[in-house]
């Protein structure tokens, strides 16, 4: 009996020293198990990562690209400020080319041919028919049919075109060297404020003559200026 007991015993012990080598060797493997599974999470997620640009790479890709829209619209601009520029120098050299110089001294063309209604006078005043008035007169009042083709009497170019309620249509040309002239009671302008007129070109037509000067009948006013005060017309044009 007590032999059998003995080796009951032994072989529980043995089998007990079994189960825990089991037990360790299982809980060893589930461990390395999880390490390696924590590896290749790792692994995935770095790979991942690596694949998916970060917010902060993806910020600099767009501060890329505007900063790349932003050269190419100062570029741009560049450009069109050059185009102006060149075309600013073109249009200043155009003027200066164009730009007129009357000495004073040349005589000047007749803008149309016919007799002198009201004479210029600053010194004494003359007497105006439909107004019933003397007044002075700081241009000429020159006959002529309506429709008469009126000529520029010298080159220049065109600083003012206006309506006005006595003169009706008028142009003023600025001939250079302060001088300039002012045609008025016009219709049909072939010129425009800018324009660069030759000696003899066609500025316009005589019109009928405004309410102030329907007595007088139709006519084309001249007024001339140096430096901005009127200066007799006919001391300037042609005998």
């Amino acid at each position: 009996m007590k032999e059998k007991k003995k080796e009951g015993t032994v072989e529980q012990k043995i089998y007990v020293v079994l189960l825990i080598a089991g037990i360790i060797a299982l809980a060893s493997l589930t461990l390395l198990y999880g390490r390696k599974t924590d590896q290749r999470e790792d692994i995935v997620e770095q790979n991942i990562e690596l694949d998916d640009p970060s917010p902060v790479s993806g910020q600099v890709s767009t501060e890329g690209e505007e900063q790349t829209k932003t050269a190419a619209d100062a570029t741009e601009e560049n450009q069109t400020l050059d185009q102006s520029s060149e075309e600013n120098t073109k249009s200043q050299e155009t003027a200066s080319v164009k730009q007129a110089s009357y000495n004073g001294k040349d005589k000047l063309i007749w803008p149309v041919s016919g007799s002198i209604l009201i004479p210029y006078s600053m010194d004494t005043t003359v007497y105006f028919e439909t107004l019933d008035q003397y007044q002075c007169n700081p241009g000429l009042y020159i006959q002529a049919d309506k429709g008469t083709k009126v000529k520029s009497i010298y080159e220049g170019t065109v600083t003012r075109v206006k309506k006005d309620s006595r003169l009706g249509k008028t142009v003023t040309v600025d001939l250079g060297n302060g001088y300039s002239v002012t045609y008025g009671q016009l219709k049909n302008l072939t010129c425009k404020k800018g324009d660069y007129v030759e000696t003899g070109s066609v500025i316009g037509k005589v019109a009928e003559p405004t309410s102030y000067f329907t007595l007088e009948g139709t006519h084309l006013y001249v007024k001339m200026t140096k430096d901005k005060k009127p200066v007799n017309p006919t001391d300037y044009f042609e005998s």
